[in-house]
C-alpha cells in the first residue's frame, strides 16, 4: 500500500496513487501546467482492477487536473476500508457499497455523490455440482461472508424467501477462492465481475445467487464524501464528481487501452490479472452500470429509500429513516432517460416471452421422447430393460441440466422486466396515467410470479436426483425453529403452535426441514384470515408405523380436492387470494416419497386442513 499524504504541487513530487508515477507523462501538457492544483485523496474499495477504471482515466486524461485537482488514488485492502478512511480524515473521497447508507442511517455524516453501478455487483457463488441453486438450499450450510461486502443484501434475500438469516452457518471471509473450490464452504460472497472467472480458470464451474433475482436491488460502487467536505469545499466536490464521471465515460468507451494501462500498474500482474480477466470484468460491469440507459452516476432518491427500508427490516435502522443531507444533487433538472428505459423494458418482455416459449416446447419434446423410449423398453428382455433404465437416468440428468440452464437464462430477462418496471414507477410515476402505472404493476407482478415458478421447477427437478444423507433428525426442533421465524415475520398475529416434543425420524435433514417449512408455511398462510391461529404437529403409532400429522384451523378445502392439492402448479378454488405458485405441496409429496413414505390430506371448507405423512419405517420413532 501507499501510506502518507500527497504533495502540495504536482511539480514537487509523485502522488500517493500507485498509478501516478507510471502515468505522469501521459497527462496533457496543459493539465501538468496547472498553477496550483488542490491535493485530495481518493480511497478505492479494493486493489487496482477495471472496477476503478474511470478514476484512472480521470487522471491520465487530465480531467482532474482541468478541474484544478491533484488526486492521489489509494488502493483498498481488507484492513483499509474506504468508509473508515474517509470518516477518519485519511481521504476526502471514497468508493464503497451500500454500507455508505448504513453509515448515514447510523448518524455518520456521509454524502453520496454518484452511484456508478445501477445494480449491486455482489453475488453468492456456489459450485455448480453442489446442487445449490436457490436461497433455500443454503439452510444449514457454511456461507463465507464479510461485513460491508453485500452481507445486508444477502440477509434481505433470505428474508424475502421466508428464511431466517440465522439458519445458515456464517463463516468470516478469508478472500481465498480455494475455500469454495475445495468444499470448505458451500457458498461465498463475491463480485460478479471478478471471482467467477478466477474460479472457472481453476477448472471449477460456479452457480450464482443474485439478490436482485429475489427483489433486493441495491446500488453499487458509490463515490462518496463527507458533509464536512461538502460544507467546506462545495466547488471542489462538484469538480471531483464532474471529472470522475468524465473518466468513467472515457473508460467505458476505451476498454482495451484501459486494460493495458491497468496491467502496467504496480502489483497488477503479480496478483494474476490478465487481459481476459479484465475484459470479463469490463463486460460484466457494463451490465451493472447500464450506460446505454442511464447517465453514469444516476441516483434515484426513492430507490435509496427502498434500500433504507431493507435496513429497517433487518433491525439495522429505525423504521422512519430520513435521507436528508445524504444525496448530493448537482443538477436538479429531470433525467430524460425514461423513454430508453421503457424501450428496454419492452425488449426484455419480448425476450422473456421468446425464451419461455422455447423452454416450454423443448421440455415437452424431451418428455414425449423419453416417455416413448420408456414404453418401448417395457416390452424387451431383462438386459434391454437395464439398458433403457440407464438411458432414462441419463435423460433425466439431461432434462435436469436443461431445466437448470434455461431457468437461469430466464432470470436475466425477468430481472430486467422487474427492474425496469420499478425504475419507471419510481422515477416517472408522476408522469404516467393510471392505466400506464397499472400496466407496469402487472409486468412487475408477472415477472415476480415467473421467478417463483422458475425456482419451483428447479426445486422439483433437484429433488429427483439429489443424494440422500441419512441421519436421525429431530423434527420437533426443526418445527419449533420454523414456527419462531413465522411468528417473528408477523408479531401482530395471535398464534399458538402446539408441537409435540421428541418427534424424530430417519432421513435427510435438509429435505425434512424443507418438508416442514412448506407445510408450516401453508398452515400459517391459509389461517391468516382468522383472528387467531392454532397449528398442531404430532404423531401416533398405527399399524406398525408412525403417522405424523400437521393440523391447522385455516380456510380448508373441499374433501373432493384432497388429491389435487399435490399436483404441481394446481391451485384450488379460494387459494387465488393468497400468494403462491402451487409448487409447495408437490415438493412435500416428492420429499415424502424419497423417504419411502406416503402423504394424504383431510379437510373441509372453513374448518381447516390436516396433512398426514409417513417416512421410512426403519429407524423412525416417537420421542418420549
Amino acid at each position: 500500500m501507499h501510506p502518507g499524504r500527497p504533495s502540495a504541487r504536482a511539480r514537487r513530487g509523485l502522488t500517493l496513487c500507485a498509478i501516478a508515477a507510471l502515468l505522469a507523462l501521459a497527462l496533457p501538457q496543459a493539465a501538468r501546467a496547472q498553477a496550483d492544483p488542490e491535493p485530495v485523496t481518493l480511497q478505492l474499495k479494493w486493489r487496482h482492477q477495471f472496477q476503478f477504471a474511470g478514476y484512472y482515466a480521470a487522471v491520465t486524461q487530465g480531467y482532474y487536473a482541468e478541474e484544478g485537482l491533484e488526486v492521489s488514488i489509494v488502493e483498498g485492502t481488507a484492513e483499509r476500508a474506504p468508509l473508515a478512511s474517509v470518516l477518519q480524515g485519511r481521504a476526502q473521497y471514497g468508493v464503497t457499497g451500500a454500507d455508505v447508507l448504513e453509515a448515514h442511517l447510523g448518524g455518520q455524516g456521509v454524502v453520496v455523490l454518484a452511484p456508478i453501478f445501477q445494480h449491486s455487483p455482489y453475488v453468492l457463488l456456489t459450485r455448480l455440482d453442489s446442487g445449490i441453486v436457490t436461497p433455500a438450499d443454503l439452510v444449514g450450510r457454511r456461507v463465507m461472508l464479510a461485513a460491508g461486502q453485500g452481507e445486508t443484501e444477502f440477509q434481505a434475500m433470505l428474508l424475502r424467501q421466508g428464511i431466517a438469516p440465522s439458519s445458515i452457518e456464517r463463516v468470516e471471509h478469508t478472500w481465498n477462492n480455494r475455500d469454495l473450490i475445495d468444499g470448505r464452504v458451500a457458498a461465498m460472497s463475491a463480485y460478479v465481475s471478478v471471482e467467477p472467472i478466477q474460479i472457472r480458470r481453476e477448472g471449477v464451474e460456479v452457480s450464482l445467487l443474485r439478490p436482485i433475482d429475489y427483489g433486493v436491488d441495491f446500488y453499487g460502487d458509490t463515490l462518496f464524501t463527507t458533509r464536512a467536505e461538502l460544507a467546506a469545499h462545495p466547488e471542489r466536490v462538484r469538480a471531483m464528481r464532474r471529472a470522475s464521471l468524465r473518466g468513467w465515460e472515457y473508460a467505458l468507451a476505451h476498454v482495451e487501452p484501459m486494460i493495458r494501462l491497468i496491467l502496467a500498474l504496480p502489483g497488477a500482474r503479480q496478483r494474476g490479472l490478465t487481459v481476459d480477466h479484465l475484459r470479463f470484468e469490463a463486460e460484466r460491469m457494463r451490465e451493472l452500470i447500464l450506460p446505454d440507459l442511464f447517465a453514469i452516476g444516476h441516483s434515484n432518491p426513492r430507490r435509496w429509500q427502498r434500500m433504507a427500508e431493507v435496513y429497517a427490516s433487518l433491525g439495522l435502522a429505525p423504521r422512519e429513516a430520513s435521507l436528508e443531507g445524504f444525496l448530493f444533487d448537482p443538477d436538479p433538472q429531470p433525467d430524460p432517460t425514461w423513454r430508453r428505459v421503457a424501450l428496454g423494458a419492452a425488449a426484455a418482455l419480448l425476450l422473456f416471452v421468446g425464451l419461455a416459449s422455447l423452454w416450454t416446447w423443448q421440455l415437452r419434446s424431451l418428455v414425449r421422447q423419453r416417455t416413448e423410449e420408456l414404453q418401448r423398453s417395457e416390452r424387451q428382455l431383462e438386459q434391454r430393460v437395464r439398458e433403457r433404465t440407464a438411458e432414462l437416468e441419463a435423460a433425466n440428468r439431461e432434462l435436469e441440466a436443461f431445466s437448470y440452464s434455461v431457468s437461469h437464462d430466464l432470470r436475466a430477462p425477468l430481472r430486467h422486466m422487474a427492474g425496469f418496471s420499478r425504475i419507471l414507477i419510481e422515477d416517472y410515476g408522476d408522469r404516467l396515467d393510471e392505466s400506464a402505472r397499472a400496466h407496469l404493476d402487472r409486468i412487475a407482478a408477472a415477472a415476480g410470479e415467473m421467478a417463483q415458478i422458475t425456482d419451483g421447477l428447479l426445486t422439483l427437478s433437484r429433488l429427483s436426483g439429489s443424494e440422500m444423507r441419512w441421519e436421525t433428525v429431530d423434527l420437533s426442533a426443526l418445527a419449533e425453529a420454523i414456527a419462531a421465524d413465522l411468528q417473528r415475520s408477523a408479531p401482530e398475529r395471535r398464534a399458538i403452535f402446539d408441537i409435540a416434543p421428541g418427534l424424530t425420524a430417519r432421513g435427510d435433514a435438509r429435505l425434512l426441514r424443507q418438508l416442514l417449512q412448506n407445510l408450516l408455511d401453508n398452515a400459517w398462510k391459509y389461517s391468516a384470515p382468522h383472528a387467531s391461529t392454532h397449528i398442531e404437529l404430532g404423531a401416533r403409532s398405527e399399524g406398525g408405523e408412525v403417522v405424523f400429522h400437521l393440523r391447522d384451523d385455516g380456510i380448508g378445502f373441499d374433501a373432493a380436492d384432497a388429491e389435487r392439492v399435490f399436483t404441481p402448479f394446481r391451485r384450488l378454488p379460494g387459494a387465488a387470494a393468497f400468494e403462491g405458485t402451487g409448487i409447495g405441496l408437490a415438493t412435500v409429496q416428492r420429499i415424502v416419497r424419497r423417504h419411502g413414505g406416503r402423504i394424504w390430506a383431510e379437510a373441509a371448507p372453513d374448518e381447516g386442513a390436516t396433512f398426514y405423512f409417513t417416512l421410512a419405517p426403519a429407524g423412525t420413532a416417537l420421542g418420549s
